[in-house]
């Protein structure tokens, strides 16, 4: 298990971003920030070095959590597991173009996060 490791969260749904935040620290994840858009979640990014980034793709202002993840591919080489409601193909293909470790729909189920979240850290 990678206890400790630090994830940063892009989620701008306050409330399913708290219930996340808590389920990794209880797993012993440092959580070592939330944002709810491309420009914080690069400054957090920068700042904090998180070893995963767990990405919503539809976030706040008008850059999304693709073009995001894109973004820290190029600049940071971090691993970014997307979660997101949207399925379709569409969405998919651009998340697996920019390098997605993985693709969670929502709900989210707490099993396949945590294992996800372990095969991202263990193959980084």
């Amino acid at each position: 298990m990678n206890s400790g490791a630090k994830i940063i969260l892009v989620e701008d749904e306050l409330i399913i971003a708290a219930s996340i935040a808590k389920e990794l620290r209880r797993a012993g994840y440092d959580v070592v920030g939330i944002a709810c858009s491309a420009e914080q979640a690069l400054a957090v990014i920068e700042e904090k070095i998180p070893q995963l980034v767990l990405m919503d793709v539809r976030i706040k202002g008008p850059v999304d959590g693709i073009q995001t993840a894109q973004q820290i591919a190029t600049n940071f080489s971090i691993p970014v597991i997307f979660m997101s409601a949207q399925g379709d193909r569409d969405t998919l293909d651009r998340a697996k173009a920019v390098g997605a470790f993985a693709y969670l729909t929502k709900p989210v189920a707490r099993d396949a996060l945590m294992s996800a979240i372990e095969a991202a850290l263990d193959n980084r």
